[in-house]
């Protein structure tokens, strides 16, 4: 799970002039380095390949693969008619078929609010709860707290929405059990991937 592939090579100019046959997957991991989370690093208003760098996708004729590759679940490259650059196709992970993580945006933003909540939930490790009477509200302040990471994260525009919940809080043994069992969901960014556009002739003199 989680692994991406970049199956992509170019001709490509360094730094000193150099031109080289290159894999692309060097050039994804600096796009990774600039990218917010959430941000998609196929993004063609932001994260464009300079033509005078990228000289040509490789080998020859691979445009007509690339669609074929991107299905398949490997990371592509493109170019787009009537606009300069190169440019990540989808940045796809390798996952089952019908996987919620198909995207390196997706899976960035998972990564991410695991790593969060985990710092949260870390420092609570050890405390003790009320087993009686008081056991709900002190859970409920748990729960508050190992929110704030999602909370955090959609003010910042990472994901849409989300939350940690307890599972079933009135089955909760804490003398017996001595663990929460929690429920992390979370609504991720919506991202345009394609324009589809019904075309029609209107004629306003007709009746």
């Amino acid at each position: 799970y989680y692994v991406q592939v970049c199956s992509a090579w170019s001709q490509y100019t360094r730094w000193d002039g150099r031109e080289q046959c290159i894999n692309n997957a060097g050039i994804v991991a600096g796009l990774y380095g600039i990218a917010g989370v959430a941000q998609s690093i196929g993004r063609v208003d932001t994260f464009s390949i300079s033509e005078a760098k990228m000289t040509r996708l490789m080998p020859e004729g691979i445009e007509d693969y690339i669609s074929g590759l991107d299905d398949a679940g490997y990371l592509t490259w493109r170019k787009y008619y009537g606009i300069a650059g190169c440019y990540v196709n989808n940045a796809r992970v390798l996952c089952r078929e019908g996987s919620d993580y198909r995207y390196a945006e997706h899976v960035r933003v998972l990564n991410k609010m695991i790593r969060e909540i985990y710092k949260q939930a870390v420092n609570m490790v050890q405390m003790d709860i009320s087993a009686s009477d008081d056991m709900e509200t002190d859970i409920n302040n748990i729960l508050e707290t190992l929110n704030i990471p999602l909370e955090d994260m959609a003010e910042a525009g990472e994901l849409s929405s989300g939350s940690v919940s307890i599972e079933d809080l009135e089955h909760v043994n804490i003398l017996q059990d001595e663990r929460l069992d929690l429920v992390v969901s979370f609504v991720p960014r919506g991202y345009v991937r394609e324009f589809r556009f019904s075309l029609a002739m209107e004629n306003p003199y007709r009746n």
